[in-house]
């Protein structure tokens, strides 16, 4: 019985053509595993010329992509290109992109925590360190509240970040988030900063600052008018010093988680200023000039209240601490949305209208020129108007008021009913 004659060394090679008995070209694409199994996939072609294009054509694609998917599963190979479009698709780059980025990340991490223990850390280090401690705190956990304590900080991503300051909107409150995350960063709990904003595409106009919500005058001398007659002394400073003195809610008195607060006190007021001191400064510590009419407002809290000594938001007749008595203030005297900074505003707006010199109204609210122009000035208010507004001496407040708002109408706030319930204060 003859033997069979010996396969030829290429009968069985992988990208090489075979004819077959009815004439068509064979090529096999190697071997390859599917659910366990092992398969050796081929492809038939009608002839020799159409099977060495194919193999050449192979052959240039797996020197451009190594044989990583000419040996894998077909199944996975199919999936990663799908993957690979969606991604492109998407914006993220191709999926060998994606996946550097991810790997880049990875071994970025060198410290692996909850957030929680990662902001306990983060205070640790600086507490002390600035009159911001308390602040800081504050605002990181208002995100650590919404992101979760027990959260690995590892998951706090640009796109965690954008979802919550979506909701939580304000520019001190991202600057604060954003220098934990940045010691993060430094420290090994994440790659890189989530807080860091994309450079603004051009032609995408910018959001412009908010306009300074100021008092009319008319205003003005309706909330004085209304703590002189009530006798609230207490609320009464608190006007004059922020209206006529731009002092900042929190430079009247700041608190300390654990430690007793620090108050603004009666000896601080002197003819040549008010000392606002670095322990309780919010920016820099400054000496605020006494500007008329703010003489004529001491003299009377004193003359009317008695000796000017102690805190200056020391507990009002009402009782429970100085928030609850300045709320009850508002809800029985302003019958309109409460902007926080509204006082402050007022003094910033006026002072530029009356001496129009940005630096040395920086120098007096403790801020630069450039945020003195960006948020304290409206830029409507008049020369005219300004006038008016620091000539609200007690005597003018009480004697020409009611003649003052006739001569006056243009009051900032619309008439409200009396049945009308105060927006909750801050």
């Amino acid at each position: 019985m003859a033997r069979k004659p010996k396969k030829q060394k290429n009968e069985w090679a992988v990208l090489a053509p075979r004819e077959l008995a009815n004439g068509k070209w064979r090529v096999s694409l190697g071997v390859s595993w599917e659910n366990g199994k092992r398969k050796n996939p081929r492809r038939i072609f009608d002839n020799n010329a159409d099977a060495l294009q194919f193999c050449q054509d192979e052959v240039a694609r797996r020197k451009a992509h190594g044989q990583i998917t000419a040996n894998a599963d077909g199944v996975q190979v199919a999936g990663w290109l799908e993957l690979d479009e969606k991604l492109v698709k998407a914006g993220a780059g191709t999926l060998k992109e994606v996946g550097e980025r991810v790997l880049r990340d990875t071994l970025a991490i060198s410290r692996v925590s909850t957030a929680g223990e990662c902001l306990s850390r983060y205070l640790a280090q600086h507490l002390g360190m600035s009159v911001y401690t308390d602040d800081s705190r504050g605002r990181c956990n208002r995100f650590l509240k919404w992101f979760g304590a027990e959260r690995p900080m590892r998951e706090a991503t640009a796109t965690v970040m954008t979802d919550f300051f979506s909701k939580n909107s304000g520019a001190t409150l991202r600057r604060t988030v954003s220098a934990w995350m940045g010691w993060a960063v430094d420290e090994g709990y994440l790659p890189s900063n989530p807080c860091v904003r994309k450079r603004q595409r051009r032609g995408v106009k910018k959001k412009k600052a908010p306009e300074a919500v100021i008092f009319s005058p008319v205003d003005a001398s309706s909330l004085l008018r209304a703590a002189v007659n009530a006798e609230d002394w207490t609320s009464l400073s608190y006007l004059v010093l922020s209206l006529f003195a731009g002092l900042r809610p929190m430079e009247f008195r700041k608190k300390f988680k654990g430690k007793p607060a620090i108050d603004l006190k009666w000896h601080n007021v002197t003819p040549d200023g008010i000392e606002v001191h670095p322990a309780i400064a919010k920016t820099v510590a400054r000496v605020v000039p006494i500007l008329d009419p703010l003489p004529q407002w001491i003299d009377l809290i004193k003359k009317e209240g008695g000796m000017l000594s102690g805190p200056i938001l020391a507990a009002g007749k009402r009782g429970g601490g100085w928030r609850k008595h300045w709320e009850a203030f508002l809800k029985d005297h302003w019958p309109h949305e409460w902007h926080p900074d509204q006082l402050r505003h007022s003094f910033g707006s006026y002072r530029m209208a009356q001496i129009k010199d940005s630096e040395q109204v920086a120098m007096e609210m403790g801020n630069s020129p450039a945020v003195v122009l960006k948020h304290y000035w409206n830029w409507k208010t008049l020369g005219r108007v300004a006038e008016i507004y620091w000539s609200l001496t007690p005597d003018v407040v009480m004697k020409t008021g009611r003649g003052m708002a006739e001569a006056q109408p243009g009051s900032l706030q619309p008439p409200v009913r009396k049945s009308q319930t105060p927006k909750k204060t801050t």
